[in-house]
């Protein structure tokens, strides 16, 4: 007769199975829902996307390697790594548990001609020097492709920077 391990236990695993494969299983079928986990990623839009808004299609790899897209909305004055969260795009939850959640973080990619700094928006304009010198009133198209005139001051220096008062970033309503 060959002895192995107590045997007590011995007889409850021949009797019910072993008893670490009831607990797991037992876990799996009668444990508490668990909430899936999030998934986190990153997305970069234009300036203009991100000053007007658009849509954009997203598309997931699943587990099982498939792919699961669907369309999201970008509302219009988003902020530089500003995080969207699409409720319950995560990961699939356990026991009954709610998925997770998907959360995108968002990165405005500066154009040639538009560069975002905080809710500022600059564009450089080329003028020559005698116009700096003197000063002079000049049209420029703003993002919102609006026509603004502004006035370049008597003595400006390379790198000044002029003022449109209502021409900034869309501020978002908190």
């Amino acid at each position: 007769m060959i002895k192995t391990g107590n045997s007590k236990e011995v007889l409850r695993n021949m009797l019910f199975g072993n008893s670490e494969k009831v607990k797991k299983t037992q876990t799996k079928y009668h444990g508490k829902p668990v909430k899936g986990k999030n998934i986190e990623t990153a997305m970069t839009i234009n300036i203009y996307e991100a000053f007007f808004g658009t849509e954009k299609k997203i598309s997931l790899k699943t587990a099982e390697g498939g792919l699961r897209s669907f369309t999201m909305t970008i509302p219009e004055g988003i902020n530089q790594k500003e995080k969207i969260r699409l409720i319950g795009q995560g990961k699939e939850g356990e026991n009954g548990g709610k998925p997770g959640d998907l959360i995108i973080e968002v990165n405005i990619k500066d154009d040639k001609k538009f560069k975002l700094k905080g809710t500022n928006i600059y564009t450089p304009i080329q003028i020559t020097p005698w116009e700096a010198a003197l000063g002079k009133r000049i049209k420029i198209k703003s993002i919102d492709e609006e026509e603004s005139k502004i006035y370049i001051p008597q003595g400006a220096q390379s790198g000044d920077t002029v003022t449109i008062p209502g021409k900034g970033y869309k501020k978002k309503r908190q």
